[in-house]
């Protein structure tokens, strides 16, 4: 993951630039998020695994991702199970689904549910 000012990995034309753009090369596709309509200015984050590293980088961080599996959703099911046992809440990335920001925000809500099934806030984030 590199953290940079570079638009390389952005597409050539500025007019289709999102929050979220992903590449491929026929082999690898990857995503460059935007943080420019957040900051005001371009910044990018980047997944490098097969890419080069950009110019002008700010910094870079490695990360081993977890690969979906049949029995990391049996785990994950599992251990749904014991949800809310002994005070303990289970919340993160790979409870729903595969790893995504979503999935532990909807794990996040779960555990609220039952902590505080009225709580206003739960039910601003949570009424359409």
């Amino acid at each position: 993951m590199a953290l940079h000012r570079d638009p390389r990995h952005m597409p050539a034309d500025r007019a289709h630039w999102s929050c979220a753009n992903t590449t491929s090369d026929g082999h690898w596709a990857q995503t460059t998020s935007w943080l420019g309509p957040l900051l005001g200015t371009d910044v990018f984050k980047s997944w490098i695994t097969h890419r080069s590293l950009p110019d002008d980088t700010i910094a870079t961080a490695r990360f081993r991702q977890l690969l979906p599996t049949v029995p990391g959703r049996q785990a994950a099911a599992q251990l749904a199970t014991h949800q809310g046992r002994y005070g303990i809440h289970y919340v993160g990335s790979y409870l729903h689904d595969a790893d995504s920001q979503q999935g532990a925000v909807r794990s996040a809500l779960d555990a609220a549910r039952f902590l505080a099934p009225r709580s206003a806030r739960l039910q601003a984030l949570t009424t359409p």
